[in-house]
């Protein structure tokens, strides 16, 4: 700093007036950085190759906190509450098309979005364990297309006894049999409202943890759909359709 002989302000280095009252500083009061004086630093003129890096760094800021407020959006998604006789319509078509697969008869069973919803709410879920975090499932629910099923999970993830966030993630793909085995083939996915490639939401927890146990105990199911000879799927029920084998009659 260099003190004005006048009013006593301390200026800055480098200036040649007194900011306060406008007099001319004595700069024989400078001292060299040689002889302990402070060193008068430039700032830098930002070249344009420091300045792209500015934009590219600024970028990706701002997309990573866009990325995050999309995962966090949560539509508004009610449990599904099915009555008593979509519970037990349901009942019925999972019997019939056991029934056709057991008895080797070749027939047609078609499923209602209804009745796919209330097979699946009857179905009880299980919380997803770790270490710090647990995830609350609280709906899942099945939405037809035109060849397509999305499958809508809501949940509450639970950080410690403080945190608690709603989260919702969602899983669009074709139901096929092929070779003897059902395939759920993935065709999107998104965590809120990102959309995110289904192989990372496949390598998820919610999904490991919640999905598959889930899943994992319908093997009865499983059994029957894996010799199904095709599944169609239309935006208001699904025709899974049973033939015999050639030679197995």
């Amino acid at each position: 700093m260099l003190k004005c002989n006048k009013c006593g302000f301390d200026n800055e280095l480098g200036r040649i007036f007194c900011h306060q009252c406008g007099s001319k500083l004595d700069l024989s009061q400078i001292k060299p950085p040689s002889m302990g004086g402070a060193k008068i630093r430039r700032k830098k003129k930002m070249s344009p190759a420091r300045f792209a890096l500015f934009v590219i760094e600024l970028a990706l800021m701002v997309g990573l906190l866009w990325a995050v407020y999309l995962a966090c959006q949560v539509p508004d998604m009610r449990p599904f509450k099915p009555t008593n006789a979509q519970l037990l319509s349901a009942d019925d078509k999972r019997l019939v098309l056991e029934q056709m697969v057991q008895q080797n008869r070749a027939a047609s069973v078609e499923v209602t979005a209804a009745e796919l919803n209330a097979f699946i709410a009857s179905m009880s879920f299980e919380k997803s364990k770790g270490s710090s975090m647990d995830v609350e499932p609280l709906a899942l629910r099945a939405d037809l297309g035109e060849g397509t099923v999305e499958l809508s999970f809501l949940g509450e993830l639970h950080a410690g006894d403080t945190v608690s966030k709603k989260i919702y993630i969602s899983y669009t793909g074709t139901p096929t049999v092929a070779d003897g085995a059902f395939e759920f083939d993935p065709i999107s996915a998104s965590v809120g409202a990102l959309p995110i490639h289904p192989v990372l939401l496949e390598a998820t927890p919610v999904v490991q943890n919640v999905f598959e146990k889930l899943f994992s105990r319908l093997q009865n199911e499983r059994s029957v759909l894996d010799q199904l000879s095709s599944i169609e799927v239309h935006p208001d029920r699904v025709v899974l359709t049973y033939k015999p084998k050639s030679g197995s009659q």
